[in-house]
């Protein structure tokens, strides 16, 4: 049996505190003196509306934001602080002939050799299944 210290249990409830109330996540991010409000908006004020959102950081070191937000691909956004947005454009529709037609969901990218690798599922109408897809592009920002 393993012993663990009451100041290991008070750690743990404390992190798991944090990361049930949504603080873990960016505290400490951002420019001193910055400050972050849920839900994040853009630098316009309006609202972000994307779920399943993801953040990765560009190799010109800005960060990108992504998520589901349509049946028709994904908008990306770009901060230099983790919390000012910008609308950036379309990070991806699907191509013509695409198999896919709706339901693109939980888009992921990770930066690789040169490159940006944009992971997501999609509904394949043939199956009814949603599928994973990948795409390529040289941008962080796509397409």
């Amino acid at each position: 049996m393993v012993s663990i210290s009451s100041a290991c249990i008070r750690h743990a409830r404390r992190a798991l505190w944090l990361l049930l109330s949504g603080g873990a996540l960016l505290s400490g991010c951002g420019r001193a003196g910055t400050s972050y409000v849920n839900p994040l908006k853009t630098a316009e004020g309006d609202t972000l509306r994307i779920a399943d959102p993801f953040i990765y950081k560009g190799a010109d070191n800005m960060y990108y934001l992504t998520g589901t937000g349509g049946s028709n691909g994904f908008d990306c956004y770009k901060s230099e602080d983790l919390v000012t947005w910008n609308f950036a454009g379309e990070l991806y529709r699907p191509a013509e002939g695409h198999f896919g037609t709706d339901a693109f969901w939980a888009p992921e990218v990770k930066y690789y050799k040169g490159g940006y690798y944009l992971t997501y599922s999609c509904l394949d109408p043939e199956s009814g299944r949603l599928l994973p897809c990948l795409a390529w592009s040289g941008s962080p920002e796509g397409p």
